[in-house]
C-alpha cells in the first residue's frame, strides 16, 4: 500500500459506506469496506488496517462484539477502532470502551469531526508504531533501559505530559519518570501521586470504575485510550485524554511497565458541553416551530376546504342555476357574463383545492407516507414533465406521524429544488425500511453544484436544505448531500428506528 494508511469501514448500509467514501476521497487513504461483523473480522485479519471505522448496530454481530474479538486477536489487538454510533447514553459509551474502542464518532456525522479524529488517530498510530519499533530495536540490542532519549520521544507525542510507570510484582505502580507538566496540571509531585495511590487518589470518583477497567486492560497487555476526570490538589476537576500502552517482558511473562501520554482536554470538554446545551435549545425551538407550522398548515387547509371551498361551490351552483333560468329573449351579453363568472368561480375553486392539498394533503393522515408520496410525485410529474422513478422497499406498515410528516416534507422540498435548479430529465426517489432505519434517497441527473457554494449562501437562499437537515436532526437521523457540477445530486436521509422497529 506504500505510505497510505489503510482504513477499514464497517457498516451494513451501502449509503453510509458511499458517504464515507466520498468524505475520505481526497485524504489519501486506502479504503476497504465490510457490510457485517463476520466480513469485518476476515478483512481485518487479511489487511491489518491502520484504523477501523466500526458501526455499532449491525444485524449479525454488533460493533461491541466485533471490537471484543479484535482485541482478543494478537494480530489486531492494537489496531485503533473508532465506533460509529447514534447512541449517546453513558452506558453505551462505557460498553464501547470496555469492548476496547479507542474513540467514538457520533451519528449524524460531522464531517470536520470525522476527518479530525481520523487524522489524529492515524497520526498517533504511526507514533505508536515508531515507539514499538524503537523498543524492539533496543530489546534486540540488549538495551531496554531507562533512556532519556526514549522519554523525549514519548513527550513529543503530547502537548501536556508523559509518564513511565513500573509495575511491581504485587501490582503496585511506581513512577519511573514523569514530565514536568504533570506537576503543573495536577498540582502533585510524582512522589505525592505515588503516596495517594496514583490512580485512586487522582481519578474523579465517578470515573474510577472506567479507569480501573482500563488499568486491568493494560495489565493484560492491551493498549488503552480513555478520557476521564481528575481532581487536582486544589480540588479543581480537569478532563484528561490518556494514551497508554503496556511494555511486556517475555522473561517474566507479564507487563512490567506502562508507557503513556496525557492531554488536558478540559477546555474542549467545556466547549462541547456548552455547544451541546445550545444545540439542545435550538432543537427544542426547531421542534416547536415545525410543530406549529404543521398545525397552522392543517388549520388553513381545513378552512380553505371547508369554508372558502364550500362558498365557491355554492356560487358556482347558483350561477349554473341562474344560467338555466334566463329568459330566452335576454340579450347574449348577459348569458356570456354569467358563463364567464361561473368559469372564474370553478377556476377559483380548483385553485383553493390545490392550495389546501399543498398545505396539508389529507391522504398523508388517512393513508400514510407511501400513498401520499405516490400521489404527490404523480402530480409533480404532470406539472414538470420530468421522469420520476419511485421505489418502495419494506414499508408495509406505517411509521409514526412525526416521521411520516418529516419524510414527506423532505421529499417535497427536495423535489422543489430539483424543479427550480437541477435542470434534470430524470429523478429517482427510493424509500426503504431496514431492520434498524428508514432510508430515503432522492437522486437526479441534473447539473449539480459545489456544496460549499450552496451552504455558503445567505440563510434565505439556503433555507430549503437547512430545513431538511434540521428536520432530520430532530429525528436523530443522518443527512448526507453529494453533488458535483455536471454529475447530478444525491440526497440521502437515514432515520433510525426505535426499539421494536417503530420510527
Amino acid at each position: 500500500m506504500g505510505d497510505k494508511s489503510t482504513v477499514l469501514i464497517v457498516d451494513d448500509h451501502l449509503i453510509i459506506q458511499q458517504t464515507l467514501k466520498h468524505l475520505l476521497a481526497d485524504e489519501g487513504y486506502h479504503l476497504a469496506f465490510a457490510s457485517n461483523g463476520t466480513q469485518a473480522l476476515e478483512l481485518a485479519a487479511q489487511l491489518v488496517p491502520d484504523v477501523i471505522l466500526l458501526d455499532v448496530l449491525m444485524p449479525d454481530i454488533d460493533g461491541f462484539e466485533v471490537c471484543r474479538r479484535l482485541r482478543a486477536s494478537p494480530l489486531l489487538a492494537e489496531v485503533p477502532v473508532l465506533l460509529l454510533t447514534a447512541l449517546q447514553d453513558r452506558e453505551s459509551r462505557l460498553r464501547g470502551l470496555e469492548a476496547g474502542a479507542d474513540d467514538f464518532i457520533s451519528k449524524p456525522f460531522d464531517g470536520l469531526e470525522l476527518l479530525t479524529k481520523l487524522r489524529t488517530t492515524t497520526r498517533l498510530n504511526r507514533y505508536r508504531r515508531l515507539v514499538e519499533e524503537r523498543l524492539r530495536r533496543e530489546q534486540a540490542e540488549g538495551a531496554l533501559r531507562e533512556s532519556q532519549e526514549r522519554y523525549r520521544l514519548i513527550s513529543e507525542l503530547t502537548s501536556d505530559y508523559a509518564y513511565l510507570f513500573r509495575i511491581e510484582l504485587d501490582g503496585s505502580l511506581v513512577p519511573e519518570w514523569m514530565s514536568e507538566a504533570f506537576v503543573r496540571i495536577t498540582g502533585f509531585t510524582p512522589e505525592e501521586a505515588t503516596h495517594c495511590g496514583v490512580w485512586t487518589g487522582l481519578i474523579y470518583p465517578q470515573d474510577l470504575p472506567l479507569a480501573e477497567e482500563q488499568w486491568r486492560a493494560l495489565c493484560s497487555g492491551e493498549t488503552s485510550v480513555s478520557e476521564y476526570r481528575i481532581l487536582t490538589r486544589n480540588g479543581e476537576v480537569r478532563w484528561l485524554r490518556n494514551y497508554a500502552r503496556p511494555v511486556w517482558d517475555e522473561a517474566q511473562g507479564r507487563v512490567v511497565r506502562i508507557l503513556g501520554a496525557a492531554q488536558d482536554i478540559t477546555a474542549r470538554k467545556e466547549a462541547e458541553e456548552q455547544v451541546a446545551r445550545h444545540r439542545q435549545d435550538l432543537q427544542r425551538l426547531s421542534a416547536q416551530l415545525f410543530s406549529a407550522q404543521e398545525t397552522e398548515r392543517a388549520r388553513l387547509a381545513r378552512e380553505l376546504h371547508d369554508e372558502l371551498g364550500q362558498a365557491l361551490t355554492a356560487i358556482s351552483l347558483d350561477l349554473a342555476e341562474a344560467l338555466k333560468s334566463l329568459p330566452p329573449d335576454l340579450p347574449p351579453r348577459f348569458t356570456e357574463k354569467l358563463t364567464t363568472a361561473r368559469t372564474v368561480a370553478k377556476e377559483a375553486l380548483d385553485q383553493v383545492r390545490r392550495l389546501s392539498l399543498d398545505l396539508r394533503p389529507g391522504i398523508l393522515d388517512d393513508l400514510g407516507l407511501v400513498s401520499a408520496l405516490r400521489w404527490y410525485l404523480n402530480r409533480w410529474n404532470k406539472n414538470y414533465e420530468i421522469q420520476v422513478d419511485f421505489q418502495v422497499l419494506g414499508l408495509e406498515e406505517r411509521l409514526s406521524p412525526e416521521v411520516e410528516t418529516a419524510l414527506y416534507r423532505v421529499v417535497q422540498e427536495a423535489m422543489t429544488n430539483v424543479a427550480k435548479h437541477a435542470q434534470a430529465s430524470q429523478v429517482r426517489v427510493l424509500l426503504e425500511r431496514t431492520p434498524s432505519a428508514v432510508v430515503a434517497l432522492i437522486e437526479d441527473n441534473g447539473r449539480g453544484f459545489v456544496l460549499d457554494e450552496v451552504f455558503g449562501r445567505t440563510p434565505i437562499e439556503g433555507a430549503g436544505l437547512l430545513g431538511i437537515r434540521e428536520r432530520v436532526s430532530l429525528l436523530g437521523g443522518q443527512f448526507t448531500l453529494i453533488s458535483h457540477p455536471g454529475r447530478g445530486t444525491c440526497l440521502s436521509i437515514v432515520v433510525p428506528l426505535a426499539d421494536g422497529g417503530q420510527a
